[in-house]
């Protein structure tokens, strides 16, 4: 498996804990990079990977990963659910 096809998968992983529903992949900068948004209404997260991140950036990052999708707290079926800590 490719070094960006892992992160797209770890971070799609963190991206589904946290109940967030991506759209397809971009690849950019040679497909050394990629970045997916969050397609539920009004939540704006998104995720980048990099495989060869600058010394000062990380390798998964972006809101999608960091926090829950706003969404699920509109939906009637998850009212009243406690968020996790």
């Amino acid at each position: 498996m490719r070094m960006l096809d892992k992160l797209k998968k770890e971070a799609t992983e963190s991206c589904d804990w946290r109940r967030h529903n991506l759209s397809a992949w971009t690849h950019f900068n040679c497909d050394r990079s990629a970045s997916a948004e969050c397609i539920n209404k009004n939540c704006s997260a998104s995720v980048c990977v990099h495989t060869e991140p600058m010394p000062n950036d990380i390798d998964i990052g972006g809101s999608a990963v960091a926090m829950t999708c706003p969404f699920i707290y509109k939906d009637p079926f998850f009212r009243g659910v406690r968020r996790l800590r």
